[in-house]
C-alpha cells in the first residue's frame, strides 16, 4: 500500500514529506502525499459545512499519516526547520 510505502520511506530518509512527483521504489509516493493534503483539507471543509461522506478522510487515517510523522502544511514545516537551525 502507498501508507506502507511511505513508512519505509520515512524510514529511510527520516521524514514523511516526499517532493511532488518524487517516485519510491517505483511508486509517486510525492504525488500520494500531495493527494493526502488536499483530501484532509476537503474534508475538513466538508465537515465544517456538515456534509463530509464517504470520500472524506477519516480520523483513523489522519492518526495513521500522523504517527509517522506526516507533514500536513509544507510552508509552515519548512518555517519551523529553518527557525530550529537559528537556535
Amino acid at each position: 500500500s502507498m501508507y506502507q510505502l511511505l513508512k519505509d520511506y520515512c524510514t529511510e530518509n527520516y521524514h514523511a514529506c516526499p517532493s511532488p512527483g518524487e517516485l519510491y521504489k517505483g511508486q509517486n509516493l510525492g504525488d500520494w502525499v500531495f493527494a493526502q493534503r488536499e483530501n484532509q483539507h476537503k474534508s475538513f471543509e466538508l465537515r465544517l459545512e456538515g456534509k463530509a461522506d464517504a470520500s472524506s478522510m477519516t480520523d483513523q487515517q489522519v492518526t495513521l499519516l500522523n504517527e509517522v510523522g506526516f507533514v500536513w502544511n509544507e510552508k509552515e514545516a519548512s518555517w519551523f526547520d529553518m527557525y530550529r537551525l537559528l537556535k
